[in-house]
């Protein structure tokens, strides 16, 4: 277990968004959601790059 704290977490949210599927940890980043949802998308287009 472990707490960290991000000077961005929108940062911290792409850098693991695309291991989302693959890794078993729970990550509660407080980001608004108008930046949240294209960082996801583009995270998501990433990893389906991958497979």
């Amino acid at each position: 277990m472990a707490t960290v704290e991000v000077a961005s977490p929108e940062a911290m949210s792409e850098a693991i968004a695309p291991y989302r599927d693959t890794l078993e940890f729970k990550l509660v980043p407080i980001v608004e959601v108008s930046v949240a949802v294209p960082t996801i998308q583009t995270a998501q287009v990433r990893a389906d790059s991958i497979d």
